[in-house]
């Protein structure tokens, strides 16, 4: 019983993450040539009946607030923008600092 509340007690805290947090910083939006915005999306994943919450031109600045998800044999990272919040394929950001 002391364990499950233990178990319990690190979910609810946070203690439990499984994310690497030298993932956690600034990165900037780094396009492909061609490509102008990277999307926004609500989701981990490239389904097209998940909307995107918008593009963020390349070159811009995003937090990356937690740790890699994979959705459709891609790797994402969760990002806020502005007031936005969403993710962003990790193979578009480079990070420029914790």
């Amino acid at each position: 019983m002391i364990s499950l509340f233990i178990g319990f007690a690190f979910l609810l805290l946070g203690k439990g993450n499984s994310y690497d947090s030298n993932e956690l910083g600034t990165y900037v939006i780094n396009c492909p040539p061609r490509k102008t915005t990277a999307n926004l999306r609500r989701e981990p994943s490239l389904n097209p009946n998940v909307k995107a919450l918008g593009g963020i031109s390349c070159g811009r600045e995003v937090q990356v607030t937690g740790g890699v998800q994979k959705g459709d044999n891609e790797e994402w990272l969760p990002v806020t923008y502005g007031e936005q919040s969403g993710y962003v394929a990790k193979s578009l950001l480079k990070k420029i600092s914790k």
